[in-house]
């Protein structure tokens, strides 16, 4: 027999379907059809067995896990949560379901260099509630006893971005990245550019410099606040998250790989050049930026990477105004 009053009052009111005793299996076929219920309705307080709630239907589930999706979770509104069972990767971590109000509908699936890390259930799917036994032998109980939260999908991806992007392993080309992004793909780009400043060596600070300038090739450019969300999050675990670029971040480029416009005052057949500070139109960014390993650079039209380079052979004026630095130019 089904206890309804075991069952989390914030999904009282959602559908739900029998669930094989102590298993994670639907006991019915058409599930998402038809052989889903209220709580009311007798065959589901007659059922002997586990429950499932369906999601998608104004409610998603964040499925946490590993450790690093839990930590993930932590940005987003607190809300109900879950605890289901213990992960047999990660000893002595209770896996957790956070819940949402949402109009997410397709099914997400979180992975990080073809590692699976946890999903985000929606439209068509469904997740084991209390009270519910696990396989191993654990209730599902409610972990942190709140309202549900809301969340939109546009700012559930700005949080899950990474890890619905890079999953496939592919090395992302950095240099398409410099030349701005549309609607759609900013919030991706960003957080890639972010890491691959990470990667090089750049402090948080520093990135965020670099992303506001980058910003506004983007089209229409993301406000502020989010680029500085971004950044946080790029720079919000222990290592650099495992995103891999056709470029060392480094190094930066080793090698020319083409000009969208043309210059009179350097040679495009050379990759490298050294440049005073003075040639740049906004010097105050230089100054701002001047400790950073590289940055991404606009000089006459032009985008380049530049690297940071101890010189003396600078004139007195110069020497003070670029703090006995001057800068190894990659042309993209």
């Amino acid at each position: 027999m089904v206890e309804i009053a075991k069952i989390p009052k914030q999904i009282q009111e959602e559908r739900f379907i029998k669930v094989i005793k102590n298993e994670k299996n639907p006991k019915e076929k058409k599930w998402q059809v038809d052989k889903n219920y209220t709580k009311e309705d007798k065959i589901l307080l007659l059922h002997d067995g586990n429950v499932g709630m369906l999601t998608g239907y104004g409610v998603i589930v964040f499925d946490a896990d590993t450790k690093r999706m839990n930590e993930l979770a932590q940005k987003l509104p607190k809300t109900l949560v879950i605890q289901t069972s213990m992960s047999k990767k990660e000893p002595g971590y209770r896996k957790r379901h956070y819940y949402f109000k949402s109009d997410m509908t397709k099914k997400m699936i979180l992975k990080d260099n073809g590692e699976h890390l946890g999903e985000i259930q929606a439209r068509g799917q469904f997740v084991v509630i209390p009270p519910s036994k696990h396989p191993d032998g654990l209730f599902y109980e409610v972990a942190e006893d709140r309202a549900i939260a809301e969340l939109s999908e546009a700012d559930l991806r700005k949080v899950v971005s990474p890890f619905l992007t890079s999953g496939a392993g592919k090395a992302i080309d950095i240099t398409e990245i410099t030349k701005g992004a549309n609607k759609g793909n900013r919030n991706d780009s960003a957080f890639r550019l972010a890491t691959f400043h990470r990667k090089g060596g750049a402090d948080k600070q520093e990135a965020y410099n670099l992303l506001s300038g980058w910003n506004g090739k983007n089209n229409p450019p993301l406000g502020e606040d989010e680029i500085k969300d971004i950044v946080d999050s790029a720079y919000s675990t222990e290592k650099p998250y495992r995103v891999s670029f056709e470029q060392n971040p480094k190094t930066g480029i080793s090698e020319e790989v083409g000009s969208n416009t043309n210059t009179s005052t350097t040679s495009t057949t050379s990759t490298t050049l050294y440049v005073w500070g003075a040639c740049f139109d906004d010097k105050k960014l230089i100054i701002e930026q001047i400790s950073s390993y590289y940055f991404i650079y606009n000089y006459n039209g032009r985008l380049g990477l530049a690297q940071v380079k101890p010189y003396d052979i600078l004139d007195d004026i110069l020497r003070d105004y670029l703090m006995i630095h001057t800068f190894l130019l990659v042309y993209l």
